[in-house]
């Protein structure tokens, strides 16, 4: 509760600074006796409040009960939003937009499809940046696409979290990677076999199984262990 406490009064302390951050910066652009050196010394430092902020609220988050959880990831999507109108094109900016927007989404079923497009707008640009979060984006999307009956949207999404999963795989092995990419192909499979592609569905469910397997350590044969 203590631990609790403290990161709420962190929070409240970041958030009144990032404000008057975010203030200073729209004054500061507008006062034409300001020296560029100053200007990107206050957007240094804003970007700097505002990534903390994020910080301490999704972190707060996680210790919340669900309602409150959520309110906590509104409250930073807010504050994102808020940053992202005073620094335009900004690709920080964007980054906490999409990161607070996954949180929301993955929170309110009822929102997913928008939050999950909001995120993936912010991150495309620079998908290579942030490669986790991209996929999160496109996952998230995928699922939402087809809870809402959209079976060629969500195929299309989910496909390209495949091609991102792959790449990440291949530049960068590791257990996240090869996780995202099991959860990649059995998205792609369900859809597929939603879809009555049969064949082709079969193909990715065997994938996905075959390195789930491989996480949990246990050795695989695919002729013998596949569940196709």
């Amino acid at each position: 509760m203590v631990a609790v406490g403290a990161d709420a009064i962190v929070a409240i302390i970041l958030f009144g600074a990032a404000i008057f951050e975010q203030r200073s910066a729209a004054r500061a652009a507008g006062e034409v006796s300001v020296t560029a050196d100053r200007l990107k010394v206050v957007e240094s430092e804003s970007i700097r409040q505002q990534r903390e902020l994020m910080d301490v609220l999704l972190r707060l988050a996680e210790s919340q009960t669900p309602p409150g959880t959520l309110e906590t990831y509104r409250t930073a999507l807010a504050s994102a939003q808020a940053f992202e109108r005073t620094h335009p094109g900004l690709a920080d900016a964007a980054e906490f937009v999409a990161r607070a927007a996954i949180k929301v989404g993955d929170a309110y079923p009822r929102q997913a499809l928008v939050r999950f497009t909001e995120a993936r707008t912010r991150l495309e640009p620079q998908a290579d940046a942030f490669p986790a979060e991209y996929f999160a984006s496109l996952q998230g999307l995928g699922r939402a696409q087809f809870l809402t009956r959209d079976p060629l949207k969500a195929l299309a999404t989910f496909s390209r979290a495949l091609q991102v999963a792959e790449a990440q795989y291949t530049k960068s092995p590791s257990e996240r990677t090869k996780r995202d990419l099991a959860s990649a192909n059995y998205y792609v499979g369900s859809v597929l076999e939603y879809n009555g592609e049969n064949e082709a569905a079969a193909a990715k469910l065997r994938k996905s199984f075959e390195l789930y397997r491989e996480l949990s350590g246990r050795q695989v044969n695919a002729l013998v262990d596949s569940p196709a």
